[in-house]
């Protein structure tokens, strides 16, 4: 890969480890438990909860990007 790429990638990685700890640590008060005590189901409820987020986040931004209200 180029310098470029290399540098593209290194900031894509911390930011996303930064992120990644700051969601955790304001999920786990949130929630006032460990994510590792959730059982099967309330995993899938969560990721399926955070799943639906995104998809409403990315259409959102997709209205505002080409004009719709």
């Amino acid at each position: 890969m180029n310098e470029r790429s290399e540098q593209h990638l290194a900031r894509l990685k911390s930011e996303t480890v930064e992120d990644m700890d700051t969601k955790y640590r304001r999920g786990n008060l949130e929630h006032s438990n460990d994510l590792q005590d959730m059982d099967a189901l309330q995993l899938i409820d969560e990721a399926i909860s955070e799943a639906t987020d995104q998809i409403v986040y990315l259409r959102t931004l997709r209205d505002k990007l080409v004009g719709q209200p």
